[in-house]
């Protein structure tokens, strides 16, 4: 019996689903409520899944000193941004295994943005990040298994600024 093209489709879909669903439910019984399946290629890397901090502990950062000092090193980590905005004079470096999720709507980095330099497994999702000068909004060099999702980048531009001011969103 020749398969249609229609049974082929189909079939694809199924299977694809079937991927999704599974990875879902086996990471919704971790330590903290979020949703870690991810698609696409966070989940069919060849260096493994893009997990962040998924399986370690969760926290809440409410101020930029605290943000920085949460995302440092490399034991797997959620933080949790709150609302409102924050204004960093510092780029906040991301160690390996983080997730760095914003509390619903209105979480804004200003002023400097993240770097993620030679790190492995981080997650960035639902922040503003804007205004950054001098630099981008998220630098990422030398880094594997990356995944950036749902944020918002602004800058500003004005005759008088000039075009460079605000680099990199």
């Amino acid at each position: 019996m020749k398969a249609t093209p229609f049974a082929y489709i189909f079939t694809t879909i199924l299977y694809f689903v079937d991927i999704c669903y599974t990875y879902r439910i086996s990471t919704t019984n971790s330590s903290n409520d979020y949703d870690f399946g991810l698609i696409g290629f966070a989940a069919a890397n060849p260096l493994g899944r893009t997990t962040g901090g998924d399986h370690g502990l969760t926290v809440t950062a409410t101020s930029p000193a605290a943000l920085a000092s949460a995302v440092r090193g490399s034991k797997p980590l959620t933080i949790i941004v709150g609302p409102g905005a924050r204004n960093s004079t510092n780029r906040i470096r991301v160690g390996s295994n983080k997730s760095i999720i914003g509390a619903g709507a209105g979480v804004e980095i200003s002023g400097a943005g993240f770097q993620i330099q030679n790190v492995d497994n981080v997650v960035i999702r639902n922040l503003k990040i804007s205004f950054v000068k001098d630099n981008d909004g998220i630098t990422i060099q030398n880094s594997t298994r990356v995944w950036i999702d749902h944020c918002e980048f602004e800058s500003n531009f004005s005759e008088a600024i000039g075009p460079d001011t605000y680099v990199g969103c």
